[in-house]
């Protein structure tokens, strides 16, 4: 198990049904019907390993590796609208 499942779990989001693993988002039968277009462009240009969703729309990112550059994750999540998200990365914690 690899650290951000460690973290998946240590927040009892293993789960879930409202836990989302990008590698399942790329069939079209995983892919919430309620999320909106910008926001799976958001997530296909992001690359999350999982993502957790309150109110059908993401909470928590998390990612296996760090982001390239925080000033693409900001550009990208603004895209996204939200006035609160977290951002895991390894053991890392950043809100935005």
């Amino acid at each position: 198990m690899n650290s951000i499942d460690n973290i998946i779990n240590i927040l009892g989001y293993n789960n879930s049904e409202f836990l989302y693993y990008w590698n399942d988002q790329k069939t079209k039968d995983s892919i919430p019907s309620t999320l909106s277009f910008q926001i799976f462009r958001t997530l296909k240009e992001l690359n999350p390993y999982a993502f957790y969703c309150i109110d059908n729309k993401p909470f928590v990112l998390f990612f296996q590796t760090p982001v390239t550059s925080d000033a693409m994750l900001s550009k990208a999540l603004d895209n996204m609208a939200y006035t609160k998200l977290s951002v895991m990365q390894s053991w890392t914690l950043k809100s935005v």
